[in-house]
Parts: structure tokens; C-alpha cells; sequence
């Protein structure tokens, strides 16, 4: 849905085609790590390495996907939740820039 809403924002916004492309991927695959981004999940670390190698924009994407934790009603409505996925994005997002400086 996100990714539709981008593309028909887009549609009205000038700019970088390449650079609008690139908005609309991350848009679009903001959600990547949520099915893997739980404390139950015991292969967390290992899935989110995979998610690493497979995913081009990964970077972006924890930013996103921390931005996008940070703006959500979880706080409110589930602080163990919301404090639990942004930290342990946070610390992939750190972990990433401390071997990619």
C-alpha cells in the first residue's frame, strides 16, 4: 500500500527519476525484517545476516524501518515491543556502519 501511495505522490513531484525509483523501493520494502523482528524469534541474528546479504538497500532499509518504529503507536501501545525492535534495529543499523566506515 505504502509503495502505491509513493508512486501516485510521485506521479505529481518533480525530480530524479533514479532518485524517485529509489524512494519507492525503500517505500516499498520497508516491512522486509518485521516477520523476523520479534523476541521469540532464536535465529534472529542469523536471519537478520541474511537479510544483509539479500538485500541490496539494507541499510536504508533499518533506517527506515527504525524511523518507521519510532512513528507507529507501539510506544503506546506496547512499550516491551517497541523498545525490543528498535533497539535491536538500532544496534544492526550501528553494528552495519561501525564495519562499513
Amino acid at each position: 500500500v505504502s509503495y502505491q501511495i509513493i508512486s501516485d505522490f510521485f506521479k505529481n513531484v518533480e525530480g530524479d527519476k533514479s532518485e524517485k525509483e529509489l524512494v519507492k523501493e525503500i517505500v516499498g520494502k520497508h516491512a522486509a525484517f518485521y516477520p523476523y523482528l520479534n523476541e521469540e524469534n532464536r535465529s534472529i541474528v542469523s536471519d537478520f545476516n541474511l537479510l544483509r546479504k539479500n538485500l541490496a538497500l539494507y541499510p536504508e532499509l533499518l533506517l527506515f524501518c527504525a524511523a518507521d518504529i519510532r512513528g507507529s503507536q507501539l510506544k503506546e501501545n506496547d512499550i516491551k515491543k517497541y523498545s525490543f525492535q528498535y533497539s535491536f534495529v538500532i544496534s544492526k543499523l550501528e553494528e552495519y556502519l561501525k564495519y562499513h566506515e
